[in-house]
């Protein structure tokens, strides 16, 4: 199946800030797996996409070993592959533009394998599921991440579609 789900972010003038980046990173995740969530998806290979000034641009990606749709996953994964990236020292200009994608999808009822690790802390998917109820009756900026508030509430950035 070609199908993915996607975000991406332009940063005006660009940023070398690993923790202001990794902040646009976890609204994008947040974003994207509320998208696959909405359509009954899990995903596997997560992409990050840069564009470094704007000039050169790239993508990398991993496979997780479980599908899934949870933000946690998806930006600990995409965030591990930015900080490679910062680390690589190909950076010469500020980071123009952030983008993340999950892919190798498939229907959420096609089963969802099971690790011990969501036997013994089904808390995060609950967590997600009542946001994602208090987003659709009340709308997206009902409840925010405190460390997405200023980044996003300030750009008046509305990441989901």
């Amino acid at each position: 199946m070609g199908k993915s789900f996607g975000h991406s972010l332009s940063i005006r003038g660009g940023s070398e800030e690993l923790e202001f980046l990794e902040t646009i990173l976890l609204g994008l995740c947040e974003a994207v797996t509320r998208r696959m969530r909405r359509d009954e998806y899990l995903g596997r290979t997560v992409s990050l996409r840069l564009r470094i000034g704007y000039a050169m641009s790239y993508a990398r990606a991993v496979t997780l070993h479980e599908y899934t749709d949870l933000p946690s996953k998806i930006y600990m994964a995409s965030r591990d592959l930015l900080r490679h990236e910062a680390s690589s020292g190909l950076w010469k200009e500020p980071v123009t533009n952030v983008g993340v994608s999950v892919s190798q999808l498939k229907r959420r009822h096609e089963g969802k394998q099971v690790t011990l690790w969501d036997c013994l802390d089904p808390r995060e998917e609950k967590l997600t599921a009542v946001l994602d109820e208090l987003r659709d009756r009340y709308g997206e900026g009902v409840v925010m991440r405190a460390s997405l508030l200023e980044e996003f509430a300030l750009s008046g950035m509305n990441l989901v579609r």
